[in-house]
């Protein structure tokens, strides 16, 4: 293995961490969203219930109502961010990623994005010292 693919195996791990960051983020802000909302569906489903929906075919509703909602908020909120984050339905788009770092970080913005492309791309228009010279100098940064 050149010093390069050693290189861009490198960078490509590093942009699968910060994927995975994202991912948690992502997760943690769904938790919080599913503890606000079964918070507040339970105050909803109490007011309900206390402005008379006292049969107990309507109260039995409400509860499979808060049931299937909340499970539905799950499903949507954490679930899905988990999955993704798993990468069990595509791999990480490595040319997005260094999109997002290169906003962040200007200086290393168009060199990350061609350093990527250089080694997805199996053609001989360019050489090889080039290739491994661009992946180098972004490597370095």
């Amino acid at each position: 293995m050149s010093k390069a693919e050693t290189q861009i195996k490198n960078i490509k791990s590093k942009l699968r961490k910060l994927n995975n960051k994202e991912s948690l983020i992502k997760t943690i802000i769904g938790l919080n969203l599913i503890v606000v909302m079964i918070l507040l569906l339970n105050i909803l489903l109490s007011f309900l219930e206390l402005s008379g929906v006292n049969s107990i075919e309507e109260r039995t509703i409400l509860f499979y109502v808060g049931i299937i909602l909340a499970l539905v908020g799950v499903i949507y909120f954490i679930g899905i961010p988990i999955v993704k984050g798993l990468h069990f339905l595509n791999s990480p788009n490595y040319k997005k990623l260094s999109e997002k770092v290169g906003l962040y970080y200007s200086e290393i913005n168009d060199s990350l994005i061609n350093a990527i492309e250089l080694s997805e791309e199996k053609n001989d228009l360019y050489s090889k010292t080039l290739s491994s010279a661009a992946i180098d100098n972004v490597h370095k940064k």
